[in-house]
């Protein structure tokens, strides 16, 4: 594999895996959110709904018993703990990205670098993802794979390249 292509291949992987974090970190947000409204919601409607509606009153028990569970279990559901640490891995991929591409466009695709200065910025950019994902690591922090957010990342990456680069689809 020649330099250009090496650097371009981890540039690549490190914009597909910004996209993959950015869409984890509002996957993570959005059950968040969820999570909080259905507590808002169920607490306070389901006490007056009981009050109205006497008929059932087991579901209404039900209802406010499974909000009081949540509520309680909330702090130690994972997706709670993770939301800050994925967004600021997303914030440390996104200056990787944007410093890699300002690599590509001044310096490597105007033949601008050597070979060997080529290599060293490949490795560059290839230490700096692996510390920024050590970042997550160290914070007891390992995202399980979502296929689905794994699939639109690759996507979004092939639009990007298209977009930035008039790269054609990869294979």
């Amino acid at each position: 594999m020649k330099a250009q292509e090496r650097y371009f291949a981890n540039m690549t992987r490190i914009i597909k895996g910004h996209f993959y974090i950015k869409l984890y970190s509002e996957k993570l947000e959005m059950r968040e959110r969820s999570l909080n409204i259905f507590l808002a919601v169920t607490s306070s409607s389901s006490i007056a709904a009981w009050a109205i509606w006497g008929d059932y009153p087991m579901v209404w028990a039900g209802i406010i018993a499974l909000s009081q569970l949540i509520s309680a279990m909330k702090p130690l559901l994972p997706y709670s703990q993770w939301q800050k640490p994925v967004f600021q891995y997303y914030r440390e991929l996104s200056e990787l990205v944007l410093d890699a591409e300002k690599v590509w466009v001044k310096d490597i695709a105007e033949g601008e670098l050597t070979k060997s200065q080529i290599l060293d910025q490949a490795t560059e950019i290839k230490e700096k993802a692996l510390k920024a994902s050590d970042s997550l690591l160290l914070k007891g922090i390992s995202l399980p794979l979502d296929k689905k957010l794994s699939k639109i990342a690759e996507s979004q990456l092939e639009q990007y390249l298209f977009n930035s680069f008039n790269v054609k689809k990869r294979k």
